[in-house]
């Protein structure tokens, strides 16, 4: 480069290099520089993505608009310029021909879902869901729909339905950590199989030892077993781990209430209550309660 500033061999080997160290700003500058001088559209994705990842999302955008010909990864990756932006519509928009039988089918529903519960359209979003396990779940395919549409059927009130989910998964595989912990979660909740759901949950915990979200299971099914103390330990680990979940925060409330630390429960009461869009009636009564005691 320094023979030839302008050598696009040499700009692309010093952006690798620089991507390859994690000096994704200069990395950037570099290919700025390359894209000026050369039209290739590969060049530009590469660049999308850097930005993207340093979170210059109106760069990104410019840069994707700019370019000539839009494929199917192009599209995708304007719908998370898109959404980052929280121009949602304009994301959906962009996905809309991105069809479940490309390559990118599968994080495509994905994402469309999510953006459709964020607008607040979560019966579009079940929707979406349905229609890509529909596709993809006979080609034991993209579990990941499968989780997802499996937690907002129970988030719906549809518990059974998401529950036939978690179970057919586990037909495919029976150790699946997630699909484990989904069912026995909601077996515990339902204060019913506990043995086998504490089976299933400490096999998901073994499997995914610091998931928040199965420590919140394990805590849970040791509360419904009349263990407190256990759920205590488990649930606190949980919190640990994450701190912004409005349903971890309602179970530490129900088991401090339990063990007769009210005012420490109505604190989680209160930041679950703060973490919920829509907070559940259940949820309003509880505090409602301690308060007034």
């Amino acid at each position: 480069l320094e023979l030839e500033p302008y050598s696009v061999e040499g700009l692309v080997a010093l952006t690798d290099l620089y991507i390859s160290t994690n000096r994704y700003k200069d990395a950037t500058e570099q290919l700025i520089k390359l894209k000026q001088i050369s039209d290739d559209a590969q060049i530009a994705r590469k660049l999308v993505l850097l930005q993207l990842q340093q979170g210059r999302f109106e760069d990104a955008l410019s840069t994707l608009m700019s370019m000539k010909e839009v494929t199917i990864e192009d599209s995708y990756y304007l719908g998370i310029t898109y959404t980052k932006l929280d121009r949602l519509e304009d994301a959906l928009d962009a996905l809309s021909d991105i069809p479940l039988t490309s390559r990118l089918g599968c994080e495509t529903a994905m994402l469309k879902a999510s953006i459709l519960k964020d607008l607040g359209r979560e019966q579009e979003a079940i929707h979406e869901l349905t229609a890509a396990w529909d596709y993809f779940s006979p080609k034991a395919a993209c579990k990941e729909v499968g989780y997802l549409l499996a937690t907002e059927l129970d988030t719906a009130g549809r518990r059974d339905e998401g529950l036939d989910i978690a179970q057919k998964i586990l037909e495919g595989n029976p150790h699946d950590p997630i699909a484990l912990n989904m069912v026995g979660y909601v077996w515990a909740d339902r204060g019913i199989n506990l043995d086998k759901a504490y089976a299933m949950i400490k096999e998901a915990l073994q499997a995914k030892p610091d998931d928040p979200y199965i420590l919140d299971s394990m805590a849970w099914v040791y509360y419904r077993q009349g263990k407190p103390e256990k759920a205590l330990e488990c649930m606190g680990k949980a919190l640990k781990k994450l701190d912004t979940d409005p349903t971890i925060h309602e179970h530490m409330g129900d088991i401090l209430k339990s063990m007769g630390k009210k005012k420490k429960a109505l604190d989680h009461y209160l930041k679950s209550s703060s973490l919920s869009k829509k907070p559940q009636d259940g949820l309003k009564e509880k505090i409602n309660e301690l308060q007034k005691q």
